[in-house]
């Protein structure tokens, strides 16, 4: 499942979703990246595909000092379109788990 803007320039997927909620609980691109299995250059990448399809930014990030320490959030866009994949698939899943009862 994903989602696509009018112009049918993909939007958001299970990746996308994934690294979102990562995101949201870490406070961090690393560890999301971490978690999810891809490269923060893959992450970077598609994030700004999503936001270029949007037309607004996802993500905000604060650099870290000489020690690290960068912090990343979504925006209330990026938290929107997270809490409306989430919510679209659960109702695919009550939806296949009705169609396949006996």
């Amino acid at each position: 499942m994903w989602f696509e803007n009018e112009r049918s320039n993909y939007i958001f997927g299970e990746m996308p979703f994934e690294l979102f909620r990562y995101i949201d609980d870490s406070g961090t691109l690393e560890a999301a990246v971490k978690k999810v299995g891809c490269s923060i250059a893959f992450a970077r990448k598609k994030i700004r595909e999503i936001e270029v399809n949007v037309g607004e930014r996802i993500i905000e990030g604060e650099r870290g000092g000489q020690g690290g320490g960068g912090k990343t959030k979504l925006t209330e866009k990026g938290k929107e379109l997270l809490e409306k994949y989430d919510m679209c698939r659960e109702r695919l899943k009550d939806f296949i788990d009705f169609e396949m009862a006996p």
